[in-house]
């Protein structure tokens, strides 16, 4: 019987230790494709942007470098956007930190996104495996832990299956694709939104955050957002905060059901960052403008993009004159 137990055991250390590897294994080849591939385009175009925007979804829909530079007074080339979809700040710094730190020598300004669920510490299951949009990394970890909080239907491009072949297969496939990340995009990193996501679309404010107690503010991101503004100013550029505009009813569930949550952003925020510039306002739409600017409650479609490109090149053009200043309460600007 002892011997028995002896050898199940060792049979599920043998099991765990084996998962764990494959686990760390994958983890490795999504970083090394992330970081070799996935923004190759920069070196390989001799790009050396003067401004870099980085964050969320809302600013990789929201905001296109050429608009910008044409007019704001950039050449094209002189901006790019490297958002992405579920961009916290933990997979902003980490892609800081792994391109070439000459990518970052012209760089003045560092515009990164602020959309308080973000934040929160179960946003994509957890905020220290959020570098790729429903990455090879998650699929893993998935297999290993599902959760009842956060769905894949709660995401607009969810895969279909999650079975360990997918997961394999998606590995493999990742290594033999044509390096198609070497080709500079046209927009420099933007992606026009046509469609219309589904898993921002009934969500309301309080609906990321409610009960605080499960959905409480990732310690990690703040950290990692004051560690990105640290090396962006290391280099002598500028790093400023930026919110994009919202539906009216989401604005409104923010600001009347969001206020203790906000609270802990704004204090947390204010302590790691200090005093800080901030472009934008999510209330920055009248109501005819949501309908033609918005696809859901935060996305902005094509023409959004165009509308709030050419409001950030103004802004731009008079950054020197923005404050630096402590946050407020978010729904205030």
């Amino acid at each position: 019987m002892k011997k028995l137990l002896l050898k199940s055991f060792l049979l599920l250390l043998a099991v765990a230790i084996s998962v764990q590897g494959l686990i760390l294994l994958a983890r490795g080849f999504e970083r090394e494709y992330f970081d070799a591939h996935g923004y190759a385009w920069l070196e390989k175009g001799g790009l050396r942007p003067r401004v870099v925007i980085l964050g969320t979804s809302t600013v990789l829909f929201g905001l296109s470098p050429n608009i910008i530079a044409e007019n704001g007074g950039y050449k094209r080339g002189e901006i790019v956007n490297l958002a992405s979809m579920g961009g916290t700040p933990m997979r902003s710094y980490n892609l800081w930190r792994s391109l070439s730190p000459s990518t970052f020598d012209s760089t003045r300004i560092v515009l990164h996104s602020l959309e308080p669920w973000a934040l929160s510490e179960v946003y994509y299951k957890t905020d220290d495996y959020s570098m790729l949009q429903w990455s090879m990394w998650q699929r893993l970890y998935l297999l290993a832990e599902r959760g009842d909080q956060f769905t894949p239907e709660a995401r607009a491009d969810a895969p279909s299956g999650q079975s360990a072949v997918d997961v394999l297969t998606t590995l493999l496939l990742h290594r033999i694709q044509p390096d198609t990340a070497r080709h500079v995009p046209t927009d420099y990193g933007a992606v026009v939104l046509d469609r219309v996501p589904k898993n921002f679309q009934e969500r309301t404010g309080n609906s990321w955050f409610s009960p605080i107690d499960v959905y409480p503010i990732s310690d990690l991101n703040i950290e990692r957002l004051r560690q990105l503004k640290t090396e962006v100013e290391k280099r002598g550029a500028e790093f400023i905060l930026l919110l994009t505009p919202k539906r009216t009813s989401w604005t409104e569930s923010y600001r009347n059901d969001c206020r203790e949550i906000d609270s802990i952003v704004v204090a947390r925020l204010n302590a790691s960052l200090g005093p800080v510039k901030v472009i934008g306002s999510f209330t920055m739409l009248t109501p005819e403008q949501e309908r033609m600017c918005l696809n859901d409650n935060v996305h902005l479609n094509r023409y959004g993009q165009e509308q709030f490109s050419i409001y950030l090149a103004h802004e731009l053009m008079r950054i020197d004159s923005i404050p630096r200043s402590p946050l407020r309460p978010l729904y205030l600007y």
